[in-house]
C-alpha cells in the first residue's frame, strides 16, 4: 500500500509524492543516551495513528551515527499499564514493541549494514520507505 507525503516529517499534511513507509528515523538526544540506543530508540515517539501501524522498522540516530536499528517491530499506544518507560510525557505516542535489534554495543554479536554509517540528526522523527534506508550505507539518504 502506497502513502503520497512531500516530506519526510511525520505530520506533512502536503500530499504529492508517493512512498510506502516502513522505517522510523528517530534522534537520540543526549538524554536518551543515558538510557542507552536500545531505551532510547523504544521510547514514546510522537507519530499519526495511521502512520503508527505502517512501521515496522525504526532507526536510532545519535551524533548523526546509526546507533540501532530495529527491524520487524510494531508501535503500540503508550499508556502507563502497556509501556514501563512512561510518563505524563508519553500521553498520545507511541513506543516500540519487539523486533530484532541491532546495537552499536553488540555489532560484533549481531553486525546489520546500517550500523555506524552517518545519517544527519535532524529534529523530530522522521519516515523512510525500505528502499531509502537501504541506501543508509551509501551515504545518499538525506533527512529533511
Amino acid at each position: 500500500m502506497a502513502m503520497q507525503v512531500t516530506s519526510n516529517k511525520p505530520h506533512s499534511k502536503q500530499l504529492n509524492e508517493v512512498r510506502i513507509v516502513t522505517a522510523l528515523v528517530v534522534n537520540l538526544v543526549e538524554t536518551y543516551s543515558s538510557r542507552g540506543a536500545y531505551k532510547g530508540a523504544i521510547s514514546a515517539w510522537r507519530v499519526s495513528s495511521d502512520m503508527a501501524n505502517k512501521i515496522s522498522t525504526v532507526i536510532g540516530v545519535y551524533k548523526s551515527q546509526v546507533v540501532v536499528v530495529i527491524e520487524g517491530c510494531q508501535l503500540k499506544l503508550s499508556t502507563p499499564d502497556a509501556n514501563e518507560l512512561h510518563d505524563d510525557g508519553c500521553d498520545g505516542r507511541y513506543f516500540v514493541v519487539g523486533g530484532d535489534v541491532y546495537e552499536d554495543t553488540k555489532a560484533w554479536l549481531k553486525p546489520h549494514p546500517w550500523l555506524f554509517k552517518s545519517l544527519a540528526s535532524v529534529q523530530g522523527p522522521r519516515y523512510l520507505s525500505l528502499e531509502e534506508a537501504n541506501q543508509i550505507p551509501s551515504g545518499s539518504v538525506i533527512l529533511k
